[in-house]
């Protein structure tokens, strides 16, 4: 990545730091809640509805994994969210074979994207991906998605929304 590319990035640190690290859920108090809400609901679900979601597999950036920029922090923690959705998603198809090699093909095949280690394709992609699936579990009236589309709601309109103001604002400044 260009060095006034990486500059922009420390720019934003601040307002990272104040304004997207705040959005993030405790785990301790989503997890234990989440499965024990999600078995309840979820007694009486048939196999015929169930709901096959892609997620893009992390943010690439925090290089050392022990970072303390505002970046590495929300990556980290961006990830552990997705990872409770995934882990909510897969007890919701346990029982559901197809679901299970739908996912194993996904995997297997990288499911690539086109951006490399560009972060600022990473960002946009990223943002698209959080709207893309809070509608789709908004819209799908199985148990447990409004958990996930409501964490997805959080991310896209709170958090990448204003990474990517923040980003295309400074990206225009620094070009003047």
């Amino acid at each position: 990545m260009p060095p006034e590319k990486v500059e922009i990035f420390k720019c934003m640190e601040d307002s990272a730091k104040d304004n997207i690290l705040t959005l993030l859920k405790p785990v301790e108090k989503c997890l234990l809640e989440q499965v024990n809400e999600l078995r309840e609901r979820t007694k009486e679900i048939l196999n015929d509805f169930f709901v096959v979601s892609a997620s893009y597999d992390a943010l690439r950036g925090d290089e050392t994994g022990v970072d303390n920029t505002p970046w590495a922090i929300w990556s980290r923690s961006w990830t552990v969210e997705e990872n409770r959705q995934g882990d909510l998603l897969n007890k919701m198809s346990r029982c559901i074979k197809q679901f299970e090699k739908t996912i194993q093909y996904l995997i297997g095949s990288r499911m690539e994207v086109g951006m490399g280690t560009n972060p600022y394709l990473g960002i946009i992609y990223t943002s698209f991906q959080e709207r893309a699936t809070f509608v789709s579990h908004a819209s799908s009236n199985m148990s447990g998605s409004m958990t996930i589309a409501s964490d997805e709601k959080r991310h896209d309109e709170n958090a990448y929304t204003k990474i990517v103001e923040k980003l295309f604002e400074l990206d225009i400044l620094m070009k003047q």
